[in-house]
């Protein structure tokens, strides 16, 4: 069964993104329903969401990532929205695009989180 999205947020209300940013494919099970985590394009902008049984649960703006080739977030296909090319880069997360620049990375990310 289908929850609806405020139920789904309930069930992750103690998660944080960075929980999810732990795990190299973006994943957390959480009973019997598991989230993903995917950094890509949604509604023609770069985003970081959580998605949960093919409906977007919890978005952020990723504007960082701009600048790669972002997959489109299907909350249907989520496997399609991997990065899959990162496998030459030991321990890269799948979820995240490849960034040759860890600095540059971290610095966006922190200043988001602190946006938020």
């Amino acid at each position: 069964m289908t929850l609806p999205v405020d139920e789904l947020e309930a069930l992750i209300k103690d998660l944080r993104w960075e929980h999810f940013e732990a795990d190299p494919l973006g994943q957390i099970q959480v009973g019997n329903k598991l989230f993903c985590m995917r950094v890509g394009i949604h509604m023609s902008r770069p985003v970081q969401a959580i998605v949960c049984e093919g409906q977007f649960v919890r978005m952020r703006s990723a504007e960082f990532y701009e600048d790669r080739k972002l997959h489109k977030i299907d909350p249907e296909r989520l496997a399609e929205c991997l990065y899959m090319d990162v496998q030459q880069h030991a321990g890269w997360p799948k979820w995240r695009p490849f960034m040759m620049d860890q600095n540059k990375l971290q610095n966006e990310m922190r200043a988001a989180k602190s946006q938020h």
